[in-house]
């Protein structure tokens, strides 16, 4: 937006020299510098009040599990849901800590290493939709049994329109 008005401007005070009005150029080029910070001013604000978009409440994460893939035997599927209450603010994407376990028919467990997985996502404020993920686990602590999975959401990502 900045850059357009910027660009407009400019043409405008190259038009206005061309023919003749010097004087008016070098005041529509101080207006459009003084307009121009003020915009810039306030996308740097917006973009910097991103850290505080969501509530609590507003992203909910659930049906979360993990399939083997059937392409190679430490890839993993995780798949589940994910909701944005948000009112405003459209969800970019959340990272959620992972815990995994490996757990045998007597649902003996044994953890792997715990991990950060990002899911992606460009969801509209009020709406849900399912995600997938695929996720790559060490060859050195592949599972033996089911695996299971317990998650928390550490970080989410998102924004605001600006205009």
């Amino acid at each position: 937006m900045v850059m357009r008005l910027i660009v407009i401007g400019a043409a405008i005070c190259l038009l206005a020299a061309f023919l003749g009005r010097r004087r008016l150029a070098l005041w529509l080029l101080l207006a459009l510098s003084i307009a121009a910070l003020a915009l810039w001013g306030y996308e740097s604000y917006q973009l910097r009040s991103q850290g505080q978009l969501f509530d609590v409440n507003d992203i909910v994460i659930s049906d979360v599990a993990i399939t083997p893939s059937n392409y190679r035997p430490n890839l993993f599927e995780l798949t589940g849901r994910i909701q944005n209450n948000s009112e405003q603010t459209t969800l970019d994407g959340v990272l959620l800590g992972l815990t995994l376990s490996d757990c045998n028919a007597a649902d003996e467990c044994t953890a792997l290493p715990p991990r950060e997985q990002f899911v992606a996502t460009k969801l509209a404020p009020q709406t849900q939709t399912q995600f997938l993920e695929k996720i790559y686990l060490d060859k050195s602590h592949l599972p033996q049994g089911e695996v299971r999975v317990e998650f928390e959401m550490r970080a989410q990502r998102g924004h605001r329109p600006v205009w």
